[in-house]
């Protein structure tokens, strides 16, 4: 294998692992970051979180925001969530949101 054969292939595998957080159990915290994709195992539940951000309540107060793209049994669906969404038997809960590394930490719990 060439020099340069071996050096792209070592790229596109450190940027494919990069793009993936791996595999976590229901009720485990886990962080994501912008682009990266979990599989909680045992549910059928893909989480790729596409950004983080913020919103603003009346009285000036911020509250943390995550762009969640979440397949389910086949379906995918993207949502912006402030705290938290139900997916089939599961519950995926915002629980802190860092804009400055644009990452996010959740957790999945069962209804």
């Amino acid at each position: 294998m060439s020099v340069r054969r071996a050096a792209a292939l070592a790229c596109f595998m450190a940027l494919s692992l990069s793009a993936c957080a791996g595999r976590v159990a229901v009720d485990e915290q886990f962080e994501l970051g912008d682009g990266q994709t979990v599989v909680v195992r045992g549910t059928g539940i893909r989480i790729r979180l596409e950004g983080v951000g913020h919103g603003w309540y009346a009285d000036g107060r911020h509250f943390p925001l995550a762009d969640l793209a979440v397949t389910y049994e086949g379906e995918t669906e993207t949502a912006t969530i402030d705290e938290d969404m139900t997916v089939g038997d599961y519950t995926i809960t915002l629980l802190r949101v860092d804009e400055m590394e644009d990452t996010c930490t959740l957790r999945v719990t069962r209804k």
